[in-house]
């Protein structure tokens, strides 16, 4: 399950900007976690000796943030994809 913009990159992108084009939104702590989100996938691609508890770790953050809008719900569909192309559960 591949596509250029369901990348942690991209996906960054994506939430660290929301307030430059949507001014009202800059306050909402939600766009700061789903770009710190990604950013810890940025990491977890990154890193060497990747375990099952990372992947569990980065899930389990995720669900703590209750949303539906906003590609939080690509976000996890995507982190799965990728951690699951490695073998992880997910």
């Amino acid at each position: 399950m591949s596509n250029e913009f369901f990348n942690p990159q991209t996906m960054r992108e994506y939430y660290a900007n929301i307030s430059v084009y949507y001014p009202e939104n800059r306050d909402d702590p939600h766009w700061r976690k789903g770009a710190e989100m990604c950013e810890w996938w940025l990491r977890l691609q990154a890193e060497q000796g990747l375990q099952q508890s990372d992947i569990d770790a980065f899930l389990e953050k995720h669900h703590a943030e209750v949303s539906s809008r906003s590609m939080w719900p690509a976000l996890a569909l995507y982190f799965r994809s990728w951690a699951s192309e490695r073998g992880f559960y997910a």
